[in-house]
């Protein structure tokens, strides 16, 4: 399995984003360092922006660190689909987080389509937004700008 993997399927040993399974992060930050240990410990523990209150604004998105978890119905205790914690790491250090799966199979489209931050040239300008759903509740998202 690749380091930066987030999931390998259990199917075939091609690299999928949306899959679940065993390995349930995924981290294209690679710390140098102890300074940079640091910085991404502290970003998993505390992030510096809600990505909830950034819409209309964009980041430069430079890295991503994916998390899933396991979500439970709260009524019957019945295990559902994972969750994803998501959090995004611009040109300057900035963390932003968000628990939306919505978000998540955004930028698993993103990955999928040019490929993860670790074989990008350069950061990519995102702009994130709300999207409507069918069922008239908005869903975090974001656009390439």
């Amino acid at each position: 399995m690749e380091e930066n993997q987030l999931i390998k399927t259990e199917e075939t040993n091609e690299k999928s984003i949306l899959a679940t399974g065993n390995n349930s992060t995924y981290c294209s930050f690679k710390p140098k360092n102890i300074d940079d240990r640091k910085k991404l410990f502290n970003s998993l523990e505390n992030c510096d922006i809600v990505l909830n209150d950034y819409v209309g604004k964009k980041i430069k998105l430079k890295d991503a660190f994916i998390q899933a978890y396991p979500r439970t119905d709260k009524d019957t205790g019945e295990k559902m689909s994972d969750g994803h914690r998501t959090i995004l790491f611009d040109e300057d250090g900035k963390s932003y987080v968000t628990a939306s799966n919505y978000f998540f199979v955004s930028l698993a489209k993103l990955f999928n389509a040019i490929g993860t931050p670790d074989v990008w040239e350069a950061p990519l300008e995102i702009e994130i937004t709300k999207r409507d759903l069918k069922n008239g509740n908005k869903a975090l998202s974001f656009k390439l700008v």
